[in-house]
């Protein structure tokens, strides 16, 4: 409690680049703090919580946050079995933004302690095999469509 009111005095002092960590935090707190039992009445409001703290730190720009928070909401999900269905778009988002970000090896970890999330032939599946980090610019690419809609659309053109 001592590190999130001194959070929050540092971001009514105009430490804007914290914004996004305080509501990271507050959505942790919450979410441990919160029996399972009584779950069911604070979700919503954890799910938002979270959810803040994505759309704060992918507005300013630290991909790497809005990476953790969209991992961490996931891993909210998986723990109490919440809206089971919004698993996957946290996970997956959370995925692209390491990617986006160039912490590949992260993006590697997470796709082989879940493996059933990224399913096989995906462009996010494809994109740590496709090898293109050494690019001399330091950019990065991946494929652009899902291998599922090149396969859709050979269907529709027969």
């Amino acid at each position: 409690m001592k590190e999130l009111r001194f959070f929050r005095m540092l971001v009514k002092q105009g430490a804007i680049n914290l914004v996004h960590k305080l509501q990271l935090l507050e959505a942790e707190m919450m979410a441990a703090a919160t029996p399972d039992k009584k779950m069911r009445g604070k979700e919503e409001e954890i799910f938002q919580l979270y959810d803040n703290a994505i759309v704060s730190a992918t507005r300013s720009g630290i991909v790497q946050d809005g990476a953790l928070a969209n991992y961490l909401c996931f891993q909210f999900i998986q723990t109490r079995a919440v809206k089971t269905q919004l698993a996957t778009n946290y996970f997956e988002r959370s995925f692209e933004m390491w990617l986006a970000w160039g912490a590949w090896a992260v993006a590697k970890s997470l796709a082989s302690r879940h493996p059933l999330m990224l399913y096989e032939g995906s462009s996010l599946s494809a994109s740590l095999n496709c090898g293109s980090r050494s690019s001399k610019l330091g950019l990065r690419s991946r494929p652009r469509f899902d291998a599922r809609l090149s396969l859709q659309h050979q269907v529709l053109a027969l």
